[in-house]
């Protein structure tokens, strides 16, 4: 009803309607695409104190069960008609195949499973998930306590529901309260999953009313005033961007500025590399990368958009083959939707590789429209990146000779890449021989590669991995060091002298 004000009579109204509802403990714009207003904000962050402390007093262990509880229930409504039409609409907004939206839902239960947040905080913190309630020795005498930042801010991207989820409950294990802002592609689906909060809450759960009132999923459009302030001005203490340019350089010069100086972690866009040798181009590894290709539509920063193949040009040409095979299989069961304006310029993008007589496979299919490039080596310089062009189940393929040639098509890719605002290889997904892998590796490490995984599992994440390096509990808290025992005497025993 308020929308339907204007100027000051707005502004009073929603700060008269904020208040009347906070007295009944009821929070609005708990998940609204409606814009919240610059006070609303401003009074939902100056509770955030109050909500860390109502989070660290039902503990770590009792914040995790509610999660986890909302992964059972997601599941069970997932295998019922209650989240009826939730998949079709994010097929429709994202442009992935049905199947490939199920799938990611049903992941969302696997994200919140009690052993996964567990492990999430015990590889991510010093002192691991129980230094989040007290202290923890980690040497004799030494111990860290892990406390909240305070109040989390979340820009998430809309190619996958599970990073938003995964970031924003980790913000609430940490003891923060926490605002998450998804893509609008996903918002409804986002929305769903912390709505059971206040499903378990009306049955009487105090833990979960206690996390319902910690997490706020609202959207902000790019040009928001509401953005703006959260970044500028507002008491935030943590700010996690995923996304890409434009929006991160905005996000990052606008924090800036903010005068609270709140950390900000970045989750830019990256991209994938297949790595395959002949001795391992078999069926298995053609369905495999096949399988990465396919699912998520290479949009995901560890889907390999290229592949590098180590052996002979006979070999190539066979693994072609079999690759094609696969691509079809696994495509056909994920089939996409393409407009005919896509459809054409697809059309139109592999007919110009062939008049420029590069050698290309593709698929006659509308609904799997995989397209396979082979390169040489000695082209990477000179020619564009198939993958930016359409960038959709393109797949280019380099043939090197030698492991050793590895080094210069990752030189030559990456500066490719970045000309593009991708920040580089995030994975590298392998299906090579022993000592290729360890060849290779050497190599690989040379550069700024975050992952490298058995090929066909560039989209499977285990709660020991870091997000682009970056372990995301360390972010949304805080560690205190505490040492209570003297130890100048050692240093003295080691010569240093003091008075």
């Amino acid at each position: 009803m308020w929308r339907h004000y204007r100027g000051n009579d707005e502004k009073k109204l929603v700060i008269c309607c904020s208040r009347i509802l906070r007295s009944l403990g009821v929070a609005m714009f708990k998940a609204s695409t409606s814009e919240p207003t610059e006070e609303y904000l401003r009074q939902l962050l100056e509770s955030s104190e109050k909500v860390s402390d109502e989070l660290l007093r039902i503990g770590f262990d009792r914040r995790v069960r509610v999660l986890a509880e909302i992964g059972r229930l997601w599941r069970s409504k997932l295998s019922s008609s209650e989240l009826e039409g939730v998949a079709e609409e994010l097929a429709k907004s994202t442009g992935y195949s049905i199947r490939n939206i199920e799938l990611d839902l049903a992941l969302i239960s696997e994200v919140l499973s009690e052993e996964s947040l567990r492990d999430l905080f015990d590889y991510g913190l010093v002192g691991g998930y129980r230094s989040i309630d007290s202290p923890v020795e980690i040497s004799e005498g030494e111990l860290v306590w892990n406390k909240p930042v305070g109040s989390v801010f979340i820009i998430a991207s809309g190619n996958s529901v599970v990073p938003p989820i995964l970031a924003a409950s980790a913000s609430l294990l940490a003891g923060n309260l926490t605002i998450l802002r998804p893509s609008q592609s996903n918002f409804t689906a986002i929305e769903k999953v912390f709505s059971l909060l206040t499903e378990i809450s009306s049955a009487g759960v105090y833990d979960a009313e206690v996390l319902n009132r910690a997490i706020h999923v609202l959207y902000m459009s790019h040009e928001s005033p509401a953005l703006k302030y959260v970044l500028e001005e507002a008491p935030i203490s943590a700010v996690n961007y995923w996304g890409g340019e434009p929006g991160r350089s905005r996000v990052l010069s606008t924090t800036m500025k903010n005068p609270h100086r709140p950390r900000v972690l970045i989750n830019g866009p990256y991209t994938g590399i297949a790595l395959v040798d002949e001795e391992s181009a078999d069926s298995d590894a053609a369905r495999k990368l096949a399988r990465d290709v396919v699912l998520y539509d290479q949009q995901l920063c560890s889907s390999p958009t290229l592949a590098i193949f180590i052996g002979s040009r006979e070999t190539l040409v066979d693994f072609l083959k079999k690759l094609s095979k696969a691509l079809d299989d696994i495509g056909d069961r994920f089939p996409v939707e393409l407009t005919e304006g896509s459809f054409y310029k697809l059309h139109t993008f592999r007919k110009s590789l062939e008049l420029g007589r590069v050698d290309v496979v593709y698929s006659r299919s509308a609904s799997n429209p995989w397209t396979i490039i082979v390169r040489k080596l000695d082209e990477l310089n000179r020619v564009p990146l198939a993958w930016s062009t359409y960038s959709r189940r393109v797949l280019e393929i380099v043939n090197i000779e030698k492991p050793a040639d590895l080094d210069r098509v990752l030189e030559i890719q990456i500066k490719r890449l970045r000309k593009l605002g991708v920040d580089g290889v995030q994975t590298v997904s392998c299906a090579v021989s022993r000592d290729v892998f360890k060849e290779v590796v050497e190599i690989l490490t040379k550069f700024n590669i975050h992952r490298i995984v058995p090929l066909g599992e560039s989209f499977l994440r285990t709660p020991a991995e870091p997000y682009d390096g970056e372990f995301i509990p360390k972010y949304f808290t805080r560690a205190i060091y505490l040492r209570i025992v003297e130890t100048l005497s050692n240093l003295r025993q080691r010569g240093v002298h003091l008075p």
